[in-house]
């Protein structure tokens, strides 16, 4: 996670998949029950005013992506999130920007 003053940039990148691993230590994949576990962290933070999730992946896997989503967007509405699709936002990828306030594609 990134600071930009009081906004938090949370990376989604690589391919997702359900829990961390391998790919995920390598940088490669995304964990969809860490993202969700980090977007919580950054909702209950006090310091963080907004949270930018920035997307890059191709999507994934399925699996663990509906809990995940489903957590995310129990959490809208409590602070701006906007997911940023930079460049792709695909599949499993996009199940989940889809909990965020905003979608924003360049």
């Amino acid at each position: 996670v990134a600071m930009v003053g009081r906004v938090a940039v949370l990376p989604l990148w690589g391919y997702v998949v359900h829990r961390p691993g391998w790919a995920t230590a390598y940088g490669l994949a995304t964990s969809a029950e860490q993202f969700a576990a980090a977007h919580a962290e950054l909702i209950a933070d006090p310091a963080v005013s907004a949270v930018v999730w920035d997307v890059d992946s191709p999507g994934g896997s399925v699996a663990g992506v509906p809990e995940a989503a489903d957590k995310l967007f129990a959490l809208r509405g409590r602070k701006p999130t906007v997911a940023v699709s930079n460049t792709l936002m695909a599949s499993a990828a996009y199940w989940l920007a889809s909990a965020a306030d905003e979608i924003v594609a360049a």
